[in-house]
Parts: structure tokens; sequence; C-alpha cells
């Protein structure tokens, strides 16, 4: 089940580069990039090259799991 703040949280990381820690450009996740959504050349360059998810990263219980748990009751 998810909702629709799920779905935009994902496609802002995926498509936007809202969370450059967590998917991006590998070996910069020690240091992430800041690219600018509303600087379209920027963004089309980042999303051309090869990006990835960030094999460190690892999930928070309470704010990305707990959520799901909680919505099914």
């Amino acid at each position: 089940m998810i909702t629709l703040e799920d779905v935009v949280d994902d496609m802002s990381i995926r498509e936007f580069a809202y969370r450059t820690d967590m998917f991006g450009t590998s070996g910069t996740f020690d240091a992430p990039q800041k690219i600018d959504p509303t600087e379209t050349a920027a963004l089309l360059h980042w999303k051309a090259g090869p990006v990835e998810w960030s094999p460190a990263y690892r999930p928070w219980f309470w704010r990305d799991i707990w959520p799901i748990i909680f919505r099914a009751g």
C-alpha cells in the first residue's frame, strides 16, 4: 500500500536529484552532488550519467519502514 506522498518522494529522488546521498552518481555518495532541479541542463546531464542507489544507504526504521507497517492497520 503506497500513498501519493510515497510516489512524489520516489519521483523527486529518482527524477529531480532530491537526495543525491541516496541515489546518484557512483563514487559521489560521501560528498553528494548538489543539483538544482530547476536547471534543466544540469538535471539532464545528471540523469544521463551512471546513477545508482547508494550501497551504503540504510533506511531509518521510524521514518522509512514504520509508516508502511502502520498503514496496513
